[in-house]
């Protein structure tokens, strides 16, 4: 009998913890290997999204997260069934069919052209300024990036990979003229393969200026965090908090 009660005290201190668990699962976010925006580096998830978003998130809001890295295609597919609650990027006209937008952005990315400066076209490639001046070359891409499909939607020539590392590969190898990417992205892949001296990001040459948006799947129970977070996003900005925190990369 004092067995059984010593059980029942046990089974009743951990109520309150299982009950917690049940009602308040993780906030579980996905991305795509693309540093320094976000990487996996020994099973944990690093990044400048990731250290903005623990700062917003955890800190200031005291949510719990857990951060995944996939494939993007699969990543946003995930998001779009429900297996994941979100990510941290452009809201698309496709992506805003099964997910919402936070109003404040966290992050803005001009997306220059990366291309081989000993190419046979760097002459051409240097004139290049918007996606019609790319149909007379091999482009590459991420698979599941909006600039993936932008290129595909125009008929254009555009292979296709999955991380911004094997682009830059592909641009140092003369497989494709260009790729088009964050500044901040394709530079870091350019330095991390140590290609500085043959592929380089066209200052001039930006084709886009996105800013990135945390977006939520409308399955999600934490859609509901988005005007809190819009309010924390918009505070950390005036305190040049998450300024500092980009500057770090």
């Amino acid at each position: 009998m004092i067995r059984m009660i010593s059980i029942c005290c046990v089974l009743l201190s951990l109520l309150p913890r299982i009950a917690q668990g049940t009602e308040n699962p993780p906030l579980k976010l996905v991305f795509f290997d693309a540093p320094p925006f976000s990487w996996e580096k020994n099973g944990r998830v690093h990044g400048l999204a990731i250290e903005i978003l623990n700062e917003v998130l955890v800190k200031h809001m005291k949510i719990n997260v857990e951060y995944a890295i996939l494939p993007w295609e699969r990543a946003q597919i995930m998001v779009k069934q429900g297996a994941y609650d979100g990510f941290l990027n452009v809201p698309t006209e496709p992506r805003k069919a099964y997910t919402v937008a936070s109003q404040e952005s966290l992050l803005t990315f001009n997306f220059v052209l990366f291309a081989n400066q000993t190419n046979p076209h760097w002459t051409e490639l240097l004139e290049v300024r918007t996606i019609e001046d790319l149909k007379p070359f091999n482009n590459c891409h991420v698979l599941g990036t909006h600039w993936s499909k932008k290129l595909l939607m125009k008929g254009l020539k555009t292979y296709l990979v999955k991380t911004p590392r094997q682009a830059i590969h592909m641009v140092n190898m003369k497989r494709c003229d260009t790729f088009v990417a964050p500044l901040l992205i394709g530079t870091w892949a350019v330095n991390k393969l140590g290609l500085q001296k043959t592929v380089s990001g066209i200052p001039e040459a930006v084709m886009d200026q996105f800013p990135y948006h945390l977006m939520i799947s409308n399955q999600s129970r934490y859609e509901k965090i988005l005007p809190q977070f819009d309010k924390v996003v918009k505070k950390l900005k005036n305190e040049g908090i998450i300024e500092t925190i980009q500057k770090k990369y």
